[in-house]
């Protein structure tokens, strides 16, 4: 997968190949190998960018199958019928939007797959994928590596499935957000410039921008959400160490709890830090992490949560900031059910 903003294309033809072959069968019949590459115009809010003299060509410039506007495929994606596509804009008039390939092959599956770049606006992403339609969409931010999510409202469909994944959706992708069942808190930060959702069975509207508010890591009640690592992301990320700390400045009692989704240290060095302090920087909880872990928790009352990762650290962490009451309330949960389950047992 590539992308890349159309800037790069601009005054100088750009071409490039897929890795291949793959199977092409019509009918059952294995008719040849070919690599087939799939165009999407991801499109900036600014009305500015226009694409009358941007051309895809199916093929070099020396052996052209067939040429194209980018204007005509804005709506639809553009797929080759070999591995060698072309790309050239013959002006400068686009500065925001971005261009995205992919083998045709990952989006077999989706009824509508479609491209979005965010650059400095606040951009919305209305998305039918109602009557059992299945719509990709992956989203870019220019230059800004990270992009947040505002707000997030989805169709009341029983059968209604949407998820945040990194990369384009395919098989590799690793799920960031299930928009049904897990619990978050919005914005969520999302610290690298690009992943995809998918929703399917249901109408979705999606506000997102690159810019992080001020008062993020700034908590004045009850809140959840998730961290993740660039590297969590894509494995090639360079920006491997982080340091964030989610600070309470009310004056109830409060109860940090994180859940170690998934970390996968790649060296030696990669270590992950999870520290909470009370209102006078007393640790309440110390967890160091120096092996690769799945479904752990981490909980203590305090005012800070502080969280490190070093290294080639992958990791998606659930944090939750909640009250004590509830706190013992989910303690009382959890001894009911337990007691229930003995007496069953018995």
């Amino acid at each position: 997968m590539n992308y890349l903003p159309l800037t790069a294309i601009q005054k100088k033809p750009l071409s490039l190949s897929g890795d291949g072959p793959v199977q092409l069968i019509i009918e059952g019949v294995l008719t040849k190998n070919v690599f087939q590459i799939s165009l999407t115009i991801a499109r900036s809010r600014y009305l500015s960018d226009v694409f009358d003299n941007y051309f895809v060509v199916d093929g070099d410039l020396d052996n052209p199958k067939s040429i194209k506007r980018f204007e005509d495929v804005v709506l639809s994606n553009f797929n080759t019928s070999s591995n060698i596509i072309t790309l050239v804009g013959l002006d400068d008039t686009v500065s925001h939007s971005s261009f995205i390939l992919n083998p045709t092959s990952q989006l077999n599956g989706f009824s509508k797959f479609v491209g979005i770049t965010v650059d400095g606006l606040t951009t919305n992403i209305n998305v039918d994928a109602s009557n059992g339609r299945k719509v990709g969409v992956m989203i870019v931010s220019k230059e800004i590596q990270q992009l947040v999510l505002n707000k997030m409202e989805l169709g009341d469909s029983e059968n209604c499935k949407a998820v945040a994944v990194t990369g384009p959706p395919t098989s590799d992708s690793k799920t960031l957000i299930d928009f049904k069942t897990d619990q978050y808190s919005l914005p969520q930060l999302f610290p690298y410039p690009y992943f995809s959702v998918i929703v399917e069975n249901c109408n979705a509207q999606f506000n997102l921008t690159n810019s992080l508010p001020s008062n993020y890591y700034n908590l004045e009640d009850d809140r959840s959400g998730f961290i993740f690592s660039p590297m969590y992301f894509n494995d090639e990320a360079t920006n491997g160490y982080m340091n964030i700390t989610f600070a309470y400045k009310g004056d109830q009692k409060r109860q940090f709890v994180v859940d170690v989704d998934r970390v996968m240290l790649g060296t030696a060095n990669s270590q992950l830090d999870i520290n909470i302090y009370d209102s006078n920087w007393e640790k309440t909880l110390s967890a160091v992490i120096t092996g690769n872990q799945e479904g752990t928790r981490s909980r203590a009352f305090g005012s800070y949560l502080n969280v490190q990762m070093y290294g080639n650290t992958a990791a998606r962490l659930h944090w939750s900031l909640t009250s004590s009451s509830q706190a013992f309330l989910n303690l009382v949960s959890i001894i009911l059910v337990a007691a229930i389950m003995n007496m069953i047992s018995d």
